[in-house]
């Protein structure tokens, strides 16, 4: 609802690399109910909220702070405004940028690291859900955005970020999901990574923050510092 849904983008899988062919075509129309949302598995709202957090993460400082303090399951959830505002932050990036030659690439934080691990998944047959991936690459990019910052008070406020989707992606102790993903070397993901379609020259180009709700595209992350921002964050 409030990503797929918006901006046109199609995508397939190739060779086992995510979204490697497709094309942009906006639809005629979107419709949105968000009454679904109460007929959904744990599992699927954890998916939808990872990426409404995302949103929120890159650009909408004020719908994180309402979101950092609920629950994916929480029934005082407002969903229409929720879904409202997340949807409105990526309508806004798409109609700058429709096909993802600047602005549209920060809707990408938290995936190349996501999608180095489903496709590791794929490779190992273990099944792992979309939005639990990108809620784990969010906790990496966000300790990487760490590292480059020299303000106190927004490095705390990244952690805090960092913290707060490490919880929510554990909240099921029983999920082998989360054991599964701490436990991957980032020299196995790191080959993955180097496919991604956002690089450059063969340079890994990702998104971090420069705080909440500031996203910065096209960084150049090294092996090097991916794997020490691993090994940071978990």
């Amino acid at each position: 609802m409030v990503d797929a849904s918006i901006g046109g983008k199609n995508g397939i899988n190739f060779h086992g690399i995510k979204n490697t062919i497709g094309t942009f075509t906006e639809p005629n129309t979107v419709l949105i109910d968000v009454n679904w949302i109460k007929t959904l598995p744990q599992n699927e709202l954890l998916n939808g909220w990872m990426e409404l957090s995302k949103h929120a993460l890159i650009q909408s400082k004020e719908l994180w702070i309402t979101l950092q303090n609920r629950q994916p399951s929480d029934s005082k959830n407002n969903w229409r405004l929720l879904v409202e505002k997340g949807g409105a932050v990526k309508r806004g990036i798409i109609s700058t940028d429709i096909l993802e030659q600047g602005a549209r690439k920060q809707l990408n934080f938290g995936h190349t690291v996501a999608h180095a691990l489903e496709a590791t998944a794929a490779a190992e047959q273990f099944k792992i859900d979309h939005g639990f991936a990108v809620g784990i690459g969010m906790i990496v990019a966000l300790h990487w955005s760490q590292r480059s910052c020299q303000n106190d008070k927004i490095k705390s406020d990244l952690n805090h970020a960092a913290n707060v989707l490490s919880n929510w992606l554990k909240m099921n102790e029983k999920d082998a999901n989360w054991h599964w993903c701490i436990q991957q070397s980032p020299k196995t993901l790191w080959p993955f990574m180097l496919k991604d379609k956002k690089n450059r020259a063969g340079q890994v180009l990702d998104i971090r923050l420069d705080e909440i709700g500031a996203a910065k595209w096209d960084c150049k992350l090294t092996r090097e510092d991916f794997e020490n921002t691993w090994s940071s964050a978990f």
